[in-house]
Formats: C-alpha cells, sequence, structure tokens
C-alpha cells in the first residue's frame, strides 16, 4: 500500500504537538513505499516471553503518546504511522490522554504518565535492548503501551508492535499480545551488506525491522549497488552529490534508533599496484581522512576494507615501509587518531589482507601471523579487526580457532561470515531453504567470544536467510530453522505467497546441475532443460500473484528465473563447444600420459561425464585442471553420478582408476565411491593435497551389469558448506577390465 498518513478528521480533544504552527519533520520519513513486514500474527524474531491473544485492538483512529526525549519526527514515529496508515487507520500524536475516547486505542511510547500508571504491576526487562509491550485500559480508554530498557530496546518495541499491526475487515487493528524481551546476544546481529539493487535506505530499512544492531555497507554500496569508494583511483575524487544525499538519509533514520552503521572504503587498494594507496602520502591520506570525516560528520563509522587485492603494494609503500604490515599499522594509527580527534564517537574497523586462517594459507608475500601479531600489538585496542574463521568461507569455528585469532590480534574478532550452508550452485539460497548454520556450527560459548556475527552477503538474494541469522541470535533456545525461515519468507513477500515459493524452489534446485554452464552434459539433455525452464516460468507466475512488489523487491527468484532462461538460450543456440572439446580431449591427454588409458580398451569418463556440481578448471597451488567437485552431505552439492555401458557380460573384476584431488583442510575429506549401489570404497580419500593423484579401486563383477551401470562419488562428511573444505576434487575416472 502506498497510502499517505492521513492527518485531520480527529476529535479535537487530542491536541497536536505543534512547533511554530507545523508538525516537527526534520526527518520526513516516508515509510509507505515498504510492505513489509508483512502481517503473519507473530513477531520475528522470536520473543523471550510473549502471550498472544485471538483478539485485535482498533487502530482505526488512534493517538500517539509520546514519552520523555521522543520527538514527533522520530523516525520510530513514522514508521508507525505509516504502518497504521497503510493497514487503513488513522493515527496522530496528541499530548494527552483524553478522557473519552469512543472506545478508540492510545499508543503510549517511552516513558509517559500513562505507561507510569500502567505498569505498576509489570517490569520492564533489566537486559540491554529489552522492551515492553502491554495492552491495557485506563479509564474506559483501551491503550498499547511501548517501553524500552535502552534506546535500543525502545526502537525493537515499536518494530515488534508494527508486527502485530493488521488490516481487519478494512480498518487498522493490532493483535493483542503481552510482550516482554530481550535479545540473548545484544549488540551482535550483523550484517555486511553489498547490495546488488535499491538504496541505502531500503536496506537499512530491512535491518530497522527485523532488529539488526549492526549494518556495514560493503564498500559504501548506497546506490544501486555501486560506490565511488570501491573503485581504483576514484576514490581520490569527491563523492559525488547524490551518494553523500543517501547517506544522509540513511543516517538521519538509523542514528536516533540507536543502530550503529559503517561504511566500507575499498578502493584505496583496488586496481594496478601503482594506484594503489601510497600511506606516507599527505595527498593520498588527506583523500581518506576527507571521506572518512563526511561519514563520521553523518553519525557514521569508518571500515578499510583492505583484503585481497591488496598485494602487491605500491612501490611507494615499498620503498617507504619494507611490507604492507608496517604500510598499514601507520596508516591505521594515523586514521584513527584524526578521527578521534575531530569525531569522539566514531568507531572504526579494519579488514586485513589475512582475514582467515589458520587451515587454510594465503599465497602472500607476507608471513599471515606476523601481520595479524602486530596489528594486535600496535593498534588501539577500540580499532575492531575483521575475520572469517579458520577458512575464508568458513562451515564451523572451534573454541581452538577463536583462540588461535584473538590471542594473535588481542581483542575479540569481529566474524565476518561468508556463507550460510545448504545452498544451490554458485551459494544462491532460493528463499525457503531453511538454515541450520547459526544453531550447528558453533561451539557453546562462541557468540560470547566475539564482538560482532555479521553475515557477507549480496542482497537481495539471500535476504529471508539473513533474518534467520538474527532470529538465532535474539533467542536461540527457541529458533526452528524450518519455522524460522518460513516466517522471514512471509513478513517479506506475505503468507499467501509461500506454497508458491516452496515450489519455485524446488523447480530451480533442479538446475543446480548445470550451474548455469553450457557443456557437453547440458547440451544431450537441452530438451529436457526446455521443458524444466517452461515449469520454471509457470511457477514463477504463481509467486508473483499476490504481491509482486515485495517479491521483486526482497528476493532475487526473478534474476534466477532469468538466468536458467538465458542458459537455456545458450544452448538451443547450439553454440561451438569446441572449448569443451578441447579441454575434455585435453584430459582424455593427461589419463593417457598418468594412466594408460587405451581408448580400445578402456571406458573413459570426464568432469563433463558426471551430473553434480558442474565442471571448471582448477589452479590453487596446482597444476591448472578440468574438475568436478562435492561438498558435505547436506550441502546439496554432495553427489556426482554417472553411467556407462560394458562392451561385454562381466565375467571378471574390473579397476576403476580415478584422478583426483583432497582439499585444503587440515584433514582427509571422507567419500564414497558407489557401482550400481555397491560400496566400492568409503573412508578417508587417498589423494593428496594441492597436486592431482591417481588411485585405482576394486570392482567387483558381481557389481556390474552390461548396461546402465552407475557410478556415484558421494562426499560423507557431516557438513553443510559449499564454499570450503570439506570437499573433494574429481579429474577424469577409468574403468577397466582386470587381468
Amino acid at each position: 500500500m502506498k497510502t499517505k498518513h492521513r492527518y485531520g478528521a480527529f476529535p479535537l480533544c487530542l491536541l497536536w504537538l505543534v512547533v511554530g504552527g507545523a508538525m516537527s519533520v526534520a526527518f520526513a520519513g516516508d515509510f509507505s513505499g515498504y510492505e513489509i513486514p508483512f502481517y503473519t500474527g507473530v513477531i520475528s524474531p522470536a520473543p523471550r516471553e510473549v502471550t498472544y491473544a485471538d483478539e485485535f485492538m482498533p487502530l482505526d483512529r488512534a493517538g500517539i503518546l509520546l514519552g520523555a526525549g521522543i520527538k514527533a519526527d522520530d523516525p520510530r514515529v513514522h514508521m508507525l504511522l505509516d504502518r497504521i496508515a497503510s493497514n487503513g487507520g488513522q493515527a496522530e500524536v496528541v499530548d494527552k490522554v483524553p478522557e473519552k475516547l469512543s472506545g478508540r486505542t492510545v499508543i503510549s511510547l517511552g516513558d509517559t504518565a500513562l505507561a507510569r500508571r500502567l505498569l505498576l504491576k509489570t517490569k520492564l526487562p533489566e537486559q540491554a535492548e529489552g522492551y515492553i509491550i502491554l495492552p491495557a485500559e485506563d479509564n474506559g480508554v483501551p491503550a498499547l503501551v511501548v517501553q524500552g530498557r535502552d534506546n535500543l530496546g525502545f526502537t525493537w518495541g515499536v518494530v515488534s508492535l508494527n508486527q502485530l499491526i493488521a488490516r481487519r475487515d478494512g480498518k487498522a487493528a493490532a493483535r493483542k499480545a503481552q510482550v516482554s524481551d530481550w535479545p540473548e546476544f545484544p549488540g551482535k546481529r550483523g550484517w555486511l551488506a553489498s547490495p546488488w539493487s535499491g538504496t541505502g535506505s531500503d536496506w537499512a530499512f530491512v535491518a530497522a525491522a527485523f532488529k539488526c544492531n549492526t549494518l556495514i555497507f560493503h564498500s559504501g554500496k548506497l546506490l544501486d549497488g555501486k560506490s565511488p569508494l570501491n573503485e581504483a583511483e576514484i576514490w581520490r575524487a569527491e563523492l559525488p552529490e547524490a551518494w553523500k544525499a543517501e547517506m544522509r538519509k540513511v543516517a538521519a533514520f538509523l542514528n536516533p534508533l540507536g543502530i550503529q552503521w559503517y561504511i566500507g572504503i575499498g578502493g584505496p587498494i583496488r586496481g594496478p599496484s601503482e594506484g594503489k594507496i601510497r600511506s606516507k602520502d599527505e595527498k593520498d591520506f588527506t583523500a581518506i581522512f576527507k571521506t572518512a570525516s563526511v561519514i563520521a560528520a553523518a553519525g557514521g563509522n569508518v571500515m578499510l576494507l583492505w583484503d585481497d587485492t591488496r598485494f602487491p603494494i605500491s612501490s611507494a609503500d615499498m620503498k617507504d615501509f619494507g611490507s604492507a604490515r608496517e604500510a598499514d599499522i601507520y596508516l591505521l594509527n594515523k586514521l584513527y587518531a584524526a578521527l578521534k580527534e575531530k569525531y569522539p564517537g566514531v568507531h572504526l574497523w579494519f579488514c586485513p589482507p589475512f582475514y582467515w586462517g589458520p587451515a587454510a594459507s594465503a599465497a602472500y608475500p607476507e608471513g599471515r601471523d606476523e601481520y595479524l601479531s602486530a596489528l594486535g600489538a600496535r593498534l588501539p585496542k577500540e580499532v575492531g579487526i575483521c575475520w572469517t574463521g579458520p577458512s575464508v568461507g568458513s562451515s564451523g569455528i572451534t573454541r581452538e580457532n577463536v583462540q588461535w585469532i584473538s590471542a594473535l590480534i588481542r581483542r575479540k574478532p569481529w566474524v565476518f561470515q561468508n556463507g550460510l550452508g545448504a545452498l544451490h550452485a554458485y551459494g544462491y539460497h532460493y528463499v525457503t531453504d531453511p538454515v541450520a548454520a547459526w544453531r550447528d556450527w558453533y561451539y557453546d560459548g562462541f557468540f560470547n567470544d566475539i564482538e560482532l556475527y555479521a553475515l557477507n552477503t549480496n542482497v537481495p538474494h539471500p535476504t529471508a536467510a539473513l533474518l534467520t541469522l538474527w532470529d538465532y541470535l535474539w533467542n536461540p533456545g527457541a529458533y526452528d530453522a524450518a519455522q524460522a525461515i518460513e516466517e522471514a519468507a512471509k513478513k517479506l513477500t506475505g503468507a499467501e505467497t509461500w506454497p508458491a515459493l516452496v515450489e519455485l524452489n524446488r523447480q530451480l534446485g533442479w538446475f543446480d546441475q548445470y550451474g548455469l554452464r553450457v557443456s557437453p552434459g547440458a547440451s544431450k539433455n537441452s530438451k529436457e532443460i526446455k521443458e524444466k525452464v517452461a515449469e520454471l516460468e509457470q511457477a514463477w507466475d504463481k509467486a508473483l500473484a499476490h504481491h509482486p512488489a515485495a517479491v521483486e523487491k526482497w528476493t532475487s527468484l526473478g534474476n534466477h528465473v532469468k538466468q536458467q532462461k538465458s542458459f537455456l538460450n545458450g544452448l538451443l543456440k547450439n553454440p561451438d563447444l569446441a572449448v569443451y572439446g578441447q579441454q575434455e580431449q585435453d584430459v582424455r591427454e593427461m589419463a593417457k600420459k598418468e594412466s594408460a588409458f587405451d581408448p580400445a580398451k578402456d571406458i573413459f569418463l570426464s568432469p563433463y561425464s558426471f551430473s553434480g556440481r558442474p565442471a571448471d578448471l582448477y589452479a590453487y597451488k596446482c597444476e591448472k585442471r578440468l574438475a568436478s567437485w562435492i561438498y558435505g552431505a547436506r550441502s546439496k552439492a554432495d553427489k556426482l553420478h554417472a553411467t556407462f555401458d560394458l562392451p561385454e557380460h562381466p565375467a571378471s573384476d574390473y579397476t576403476l582408476i580415478v584422478s583426483g584431488q583432497d582439499d585444503d583442510g587440515p584433514n582427509k575429506c571422507k567419500i564414497r565411491i558407489l557401482v550400481n549401489g555397491n560400496v566400492v570404497f568409503e573412508g578417508e580419500n587417498p589423494f593428496v593435497q594441492f597436486g592431482w593423484s591417481q588411485h585405482k579401486f576394486v570392482i567387483k563383477a558381481a557389481f556390474m551389469k552390461n548396461a546402465d551401470n552407475s557410478l556415484s562419488i558421494e562426499n560423507i562428511e557431516d557438513s553443510d558448506n559449499n564454499i570450503g573444505p570439506p570437499f573433494y576434487m574429481l579429474n577424469y575416472a577409468l574403468i577397466r577390465k582386470s587381468g
């Protein structure tokens, strides 16, 4: 709905808060364009203590009382006014409770005389970020009381009340619910947002509506996924006015709510080395400080993203400091001191080039431990340092892992999680997949040992999954992965849309085996793929039946459907598959060289012969080869499957020769090899790391048949990660008659 506030047509006994003859609107927040959160009847994240009643309080005409320190132009007041108006009601800010209000409802926000009267027997939660919602009655006037333990608690109380407001018989009403609520992990519900689309205001609204403490705009992406702060050289120029205007809009919304926000700066290390930051150069420092000051002056905080492209460093840094370590410490200390002098309340975070460990190494010219240890010893303790766990994409973090990083950096790490488990090809989340990662990946006490936990995500495609993270961190004891994702999806797209989304997920998931890659295997199945795309389009139309704007805005499902249609078009155009043929021929030649492949006698299976994760070239610390790889048993990318025929009846045993590679984790990945459902091998894979090796397995004659034999290789590790270890890679397989 896009209905504006309908001021007026209200009893004269309700008095406006007037400033200079008009309502104070320093922040003229228009939230009417946001349908979310859709009404589902319950609050999300799930409250600690709540009693829902099957009754509704009328809000067709309501008065809003403001407590001490809350102004009429507060964005929380505007959010509430818009929520009521968009559901067919009218609400006005009043300065007192009338003696009679014809049975209408008064909403008390914060510390009012009415709240003090009604809360005599109700205790406000003592925990940080706690709040209460109390439906009551005062001298015959229905009342809703919202009060917070602190500023953030008050924010969460208002957004929780908003989730209880719905349209009933054409008029706004609020479901009665008595709530006493607080988070298990105050201050730790974060989000590293890298938007593909939308504005900073869009994603700030999502953070506020679903109780995120800390919102970090990755590289300052505030306008349709673009930012001047993430591009080489451009970071030295003046910030565009449109970008600054959007940042100020975000600030005007988030600052009063108490939600911390950060802008990331990554441009100084992008591009060729000679265009990168010269840490001792005064012009470069002035450029960074000027940008950081614009952010800090607006009430924001600063993050330097010195991550994947820090090396090679500029020749100036090498000449002045001899290493990135010394250059970065110099710049960070100088920037921090200058910012704190001018803006005492500002915070500074740093994402170093060594942002993971110790399970995976980094091919950089400097030592990781020495770099991180120097940061810990020589940076102010208030400077936050980011870490993604033992690997770049960690599916689990142990107590020993946290102790390792904490000892080096001498502070609790800010954990940025690159991945959320149980995903589809390319890490996609199709809105309805349950997310058990938050509950299953970590040891007891993990969230107390870190400073912040933030999902690093390219929104909008995993927005629903993101909401489940904040749900878990709010009330882990009540977290149910299936229930949480359903509630999140319904809040974003409407309860009526849920069944269609489940079916759409199923249809999209079928295409995981091809991974959007035109290949010989996909080309063979183009007829089936065409049929599946037609079914997919029908499923998409059904998903748009109720709330198309919300489905389009807060999910990437439409883009995913387009991706599969483009994939099909690539197949139907019958493109030249010479590149794939050459890749397969290269694998054949390698099999001849190292495994004596004889085309006249052996059956050859390339990565393109297997369904499962699509084949690709792999060259991390090894010779570049075509490979297909599989992740843990709960990852949805855990199996490779191929079929083959034998030239004759299997009268004797066969030999399976596999060329493959173990992952880069500390432990051997466990796999299972089956032929026609019979186990040929199970256990730790016998292949090497960082190189290709070959191993022979015996296939009993009794396992085989003349035609339509099935060969499967499965990852049997209990993991749902599909970014890093545990994984196993296959380069080719040969089936050879023994003897």
